[in-house]
């Protein structure tokens, strides 16, 4: 296997820390802004939920022999650890399209908020459902699919843009295909500290959203979707 071709592991779940990147930017604005706290609270449990799934993804990277029901034990073949780590990743595609459109639906409320006039023009050109970035996301992300020697997997992701001019009119550019080496156990395990690492920042972000609700919203707020 070529390893100049391999992606390194810490890129795994870029599209991921795309996520949070924005989440972090729109709960450190000013307290002036009102939130939309039914919404803020959906993205709240999306988040909580992706945490299990990213959970499950470096599970099935760090799978053990399976346990026969005669005691012995099953090495896990390598075509067996890569369709599992194919099916644990599978769920990102809806888990992330979920969650990219309750975070439009959180920043929409806010955008006129916002003094920051370079993260409105972000979040605007990424998060918008018609924006070209979106329907790219939409039509083109693959969650992961492993080679048919189970070394390799293989995945196309969509980074974000840091300063888009308006609107991203070729998303092209953005698109990541990455080949991550899953055919060792020491590579696996690599990739599997990856994603916990993605996933201790992700709690990170969702203790920083429990903050500002427990702070800030009433239990008024949610029972009144119209509230704001």
């Amino acid at each position: 296997m070529n390893a100049t071709s391999l992606t390194p592991p810490d890129e795994m779940l870029a599209e991921v820390r795309a996520v949070h990147g924005w989440v972090r930017e729109l709960v450190a604005t000013p307290q002036t802004v009102r939130w939309h706290w039914p919404t803020f609270y959906l993205l709240y449990v999306d988040l909580d939920q992706l945490s299990g799934l990213l959970e499950r993804i470096a599970g099935s990277l760090e799978a053990e022999p399976l346990a026969l029901a005669g005691g012995d034990a099953q090495t896990l073949t390598q075509r067996e650890r890569a369709d599992w780590v194919e099916e644990a990743c599978s769920p990102l595609g809806p888990a992330l399209t979920s969650l990219i459109h309750r975070l439009w639906q959180v920043s929409r409320n806010t955008l006129c908020h916002l003094e920051d006039a370079a993260l409105r023009e972000r979040l605007r050109a990424h998060l918008q459902p018609k924006s070209e970035w979106y329907q790219s996301l939409r039509s083109d992300y693959a969650t992961g699919r492993a080679t048919p020697d189970g070394a390799v997997l293989e995945r196309t992701v969509l980074v974000a843009d840091p300063a888009p001019r308006g609107r991203i009119h070729d998303p092209g550019p953005l698109l990541r295909y990455q080949r991550f080496d899953i055919g060792t156990q020491g590579a696996c395990a690599a990739l599997a500290q990856a994603v916990r690492d993605v996933g201790a920042e992700q709690a990170e972000v969702w203790k920083s959203m429990k903050e500002l609700l427990l702070a800030h919203c009433r239990i008024e707020d949610l029972i009144y979707p119209s509230s704001v």
